[in-house]
């Protein structure tokens, strides 16, 4: 039986695709169909260059975005350099992701010299393994941060989500990082309920203050 599985994550405007609403992500596919998978990569600040196994995908300038289809699915290596006049001055994202077919892989990034001095979000889905419903998994960077959804501390970080309210995810850590807030929103419009079978996965890298 077909079924359309629609996930919205806010945040984030899609327009090529069919979403009327304003920094909303709207995606869309068939379980019955194999499909290929989108990138998305927001400059916090600099010049990027974009790989995704070693194929170069293009450039994506300072504070703009950038959408990259055509993916196919699977684990792919994805490496994003800033681009800089001194070889290797800022620290390059090197992460293996998992692209699942008709959904979106998202980006927002900002490269310092070292992990600690960047901060960003990467957001990517995968089947839920222990729930029918809906699960998140925020994994924080440094691994001791502080997480609380909808101003409530959660110590469990992979949690089922059971109802289609929009949710703030906070991380936080000391004086010496800078928190990080991020929206989301996940809905079946067929059915105005939670999709089932997927997991929607954060990871959020604050930034480190000099001292």
């Amino acid at each position: 039986m077909k079924r359309i599985l629609i996930l919205i994550i806010f945040g984030v405007l899609l327009s090529i695709f069919l979403s009327p609403i304003l920094f909303t992500w709207v995606y869309s596919g068939r379980e019955e169909t194999e499909g290929v998978s989108i990138f998305k990569f927001v400059s916090l600040a600099g010049d990027y260059n974009i790989f995704i196994d070693d194929v170069f995908l293009g450039t994506v300038q300072h504070q703009k975005e950038k959408v990259f289809t055509g993916i196919k699915p699977g684990k792919r290596m994805l490496r994003v350099y800033r681009l800089s006049e001194v070889d290797n001055f800022y620290f390059s994202f090197v992460r293996e992701v998992s692209f699942m077919p008709f959904t979106q892989v998202e980006l927002e990034w900002e490269a310092g010299p070292t992990l600690e001095s960047s901060n960003g979000v990467l957001k990517y889905f995968t089947e839920a393994f222990h729930s029918n419903n809906a699960e998140l998994l925020i994994d924080p960077f440094p691994q001791d941060a502080t997480i609380s959804i909808n101003n409530i501390s959660i110590q469990n970080r992979l949690v089922e989500i059971t109802d289609t309210q929009e949710k703030i995810i906070r991380v936080s850590h000391s004086d010496r990082y800078v928190p990080k807030d991020v929206k989301i929103l996940l809905i079946n419009p067929n059915t105005n309920a939670v999709p089932q079978n997927v997991r929607l996965n954060i990871e959020v890298y604050l930034y480190k203050r000099p001292i």
